[in-house]
């Protein structure tokens, strides 16, 4: 048997042996971190982690800022709620009517200058058109979020600047499979669910990996590098294998069990969103945004290629219908915006590049794709404003 000196020796030769190890580990870990300060791009996130509204932009960031989607460098500002654009007191002021756009990164458009901007666009256009009010377009576009985690935006934050309307912005070619737990997964996205009675229940976040998420955005950027080159090769693998992701099967007319009930919620959520804005006195309004599958033929072929034996029952119209029966059903206005940037694109084909409404042809909305969402918001209200006019008597007009 060892003796006791044998055993000491032995353990402090194990001990120096893991001391080495673990400073060994933390020398490349440090030579790691500065060499993807000095070598790469990698700017710090622009996203945080909220406690209540699950994710928002860096509160008063204000920079320049590279983006791979529009391969230039963007000037962003936040404000205080970690929305994009200029600050906004609660207060209104007399005469000012104002429009809250709730949405994901189509409404944050980071990759377009603020000033082109949807929300921007439709700000001047409002600025422009003759008659008495005073218009505030506020954008409130968070890049992740989906319709419950802007629900709970709303409540905590939008109602707050008294909006006149109410933009609620369906991001289609992400949403639904945002909506859904079942189909996605994201640590800091707040997503809901259905108790036995029916009635919206919200999901509790995973608290401690959000945290460890949060303090590693904020101070690594080696721990940031590695997420996008993963992200990066984990698309580029998929698109290889032809990966389509379940948020997409919203084209499915047939939904399964596993989509319906991603449906029921998506349903919900909307009709939830629509109740409580028109009680706080304000007019909800969902706007559908297209995707890029829905405009360019090759697009949609990959999309039906992809689904492989669902593609008999695949529909690129399906979301419209659905989403305009539910508001037809609960008296909500709505937006289609499909058939317009159809219209923006005559050949149907991703080959004709002054066609794209979209960045590639695939992403987020280009300059041209904002430009005729405004438009399609613009004319919405203009016909609005009629529909109302012809219904007052000449003395109420007066």
């Amino acid at each position: 048997m060892p003796s006791n000196t044998q055993s000491s020796h032995r353990g402090r030769r194990l001990m120096m042996k893991l001391g080495m190890s673990v400073i060994t580990l933390a020398i490349l870990i440090v030579v790691l971190e500065v060499g993807t300060r000095l070598l790469s791009d990698t700017q710090p996130p622009l996203l945080q982690s909220h406690q209540k509204l699950g994710t928002t932009f860096t509160p008063h960031y204000d920079g320049q800022v590279f983006v791979p989607e529009s391969d230039r460098f963007v000037q962003l500002r936040f404000n205080g709620d970690g929305m994009r654009g200029q600050p906004f007191e609660l207060q209104k002021s007399e005469g000012v009517r104002r429009i809250a756009i709730i949405g994901d990164s189509m409404v944050a458009a980071i990759g377009a200058d603020e000033e082109d901007t949807a929300v921007q666009v439709l700000q001047q256009k409002l600025s422009n058109t003759p008659g008495p009010e005073k218009w505030e377009v506020m954008n409130f576009g968070v890049s992740g979020s989906a319709t419950g985690q802007e629900l709970v935006l709303y409540r905590e934050v939008v109602k707050h600047y008294q909006p006149d309307i109410v933009v609620c912005a369906f991001c289609i070619w992400n949403d639904f499979g945002d909506n859904s737990r079942e189909l996605s997964s994201s640590p800091n996205r707040i997503y809901f669910d259905l108790n036995q009675n029916g009635d919206l229940k919200q999901l509790k976040l995973s608290q401690s990996r959000s945290t460890i998420s949060t303090w590693l955005n904020q101070n690594s950027r080696f721990y940031l590098w590695q997420k996008h080159a993963t992200r990066v090769a984990t698309q580029r693998t998929k698109k290889r294998v032809g990966f389509l992701p379940k948020g997409k099967l919203i084209y499915h007319s047939e939904p399964t069990d596993e989509l319906e009930r991603a449906w029921t919620i998506t349903e919900k959520l909307i009709e939830t969103f629509h109740r409580e804005v028109e009680s706080d006195g304000s007019q909800f309004v969902l706007a559908m945004l297209p995707s890029s599958d829905q405009i360019h033929d090759e697009n949609w072929s990959r999309v039906i290629s992809n689904a492989g034996s669902s593609s008999p029952q695949m529909d690129a119209d399906y979301p419209s219908k659905r989403l305009g029966q539910l508001c037809d059903r609960i008296g909500a206005p709505v937006i289609d915006m499909v058939e317009a940037f159809r219209e923006a694109a005559p050949s149907r084909s991703r080959v004709q590049s002054n066609e794209w409404q979209h960045f590639g042809g695939v992403g987020h909305f280009n300059q041209s794709g904002n430009q005729l969402a405004a438009e399609e918001i613009f004319n919405f209200l203009l016909q609005q404003k009629a529909s109302t006019a012809s219904r007052q008597s000449p003395i109420e007009q007066r």
